[in-house]
């Protein structure tokens, strides 16, 4: 990603986990094969909370792009990743598709995949079996 100049602004805001005041870190930037995307990181300095979201900036684009990784390394889990809040995951050596989640954020594939995990696991708490 070309950060260049990038201005980072700053928004008050509350922390969704505790309540506590702290800001909200915003900056437009320009993805290359992407788009212009708008990232906002949230830590809170109360309980340690934090949060980072990507939303598309700029226009929408006609039609989508596909986009194909192979995973050869442990390396590449830790490749830098921007996925849209419109895109789609699949991973078809686990017969694995999720549909767009409504979330954007620029994350490594490993975060990627245990944000998409962690999802799975609070839509259903009863897959994961009894811990008890």
């Amino acid at each position: 990603m070309n950060n260049g100049d990038a201005a980072v602004m700053k928004l008050p805001t509350t922390c969704p986990s505790c309540g506590a005041s702290t800001d909200t870190d915003m900056c437009v930037m320009n993805v290359p094969h992407f788009k212009e995307v708008i990232i906002m990181a949230l830590t809170c300095e109360n309980c340690g909370y934090k949060s980072n979201e990507v939303k598309g900036g700029g226009e929408i684009a006609s039609h989508g792009t596909r986009i194909t990784l192979q995973i050869q390394t442990t390396r590449d889990m830790s490749r830098g990743v921007v996925k849209s809040d419109t895109a789609s995951i699949a991973i078809p050596e686990i017969d694995f598709e999720m549909k767009e989640s409504g979330l954007g954020l620029y994350t490594t594939v490993e975060g990627l995949l245990m944000k998409v995990h962690d999802g799975l696991k609070q839509a259903n708490p009863f897959a994961s079996g009894n811990d008890t």
